[in-house]
């Protein structure tokens, strides 16, 4: 086995940062990991690490800013970027961004998926099934899908009354209402 080249002994490290922050959240660890990859072959992908470290440590305000100084944004940093933007509740950018990567026809199932959040979080649970139905044909055994795709599909069953409009994200658990919430139509039963 010959040696790696050091924009690919680079990428292995930034990958490994990326799967230590996931699953063990040691952020001393990552940032070795980071500098380390930084040191070897300096690439944009070091920002979009650094924002990813920073949102874990400080949160979505201080992860975009780092993000915005990258200039190769890729549709995971597009991605990324439109959920911090909903996170630090500017709707009207991430649906934005939102549009113009669907427009672009360069969205992926987690594009949609955002794009179905951030309908929901404008009161559009109509607009926010359609998107996540297209995620749905994207990546159809994907288990945040389908767990998005569940939450709304429950909530097309209430009464709006319901629908807890008034949260900031998606939550995580929805409660169980009262029956008299339920719609009883055909069409809202289906989503049951």
């Amino acid at each position: 086995i010959g040696v790696l080249e050091p924009a690919v002994k680079a990428k292995l490290l930034r990958f490994e940062a990326r799967i230590e922050l996931a699953v063990n959240k040691d952020i001393a660890r990552v940032k070795q990991l980071a500098a380390k990859a930084k040191e070897i072959s300096p690439s944009n992908d070091d920002e979009k690490l650094a924002s990813l470290i920073l949102y874990h440590e400080k949160g979505p305000k201080e992860a975009l800013e780092t993000l915005s100084r990258c200039n190769d944004e890729d549709i995971n940093s597009s991605n990324f970027r439109a959920a911090l933007l909903m996170e630090t509740e500017n709707l009207k950018a991430a649906q934005e961004l939102l549009d113009d990567l669907i427009a672009q026809e360069k969205a992926d199932a987690e594009t949609f998926r955002l794009k179905a959040i951030c309908s929901f979080y404008q009161k559009n649970l109509e607009e926010a099934r359609l998107h996540i139905q297209k995620a749905m044909k994207k990546k159809p055994r994907w288990e945040h899908l389908r767990f998005t795709a569940a939450v709304f599909y429950y909530y097309s069953a209430l009464s709006p009354a319901a629908i807890p409009y008034d949260y900031n994200y998606l939550p995580q658990f929805p409660s169980p209402v009262d029956w008299m919430l339920i719609k009883r139509d055909g069409t809202s039963s289906k989503w049951l």
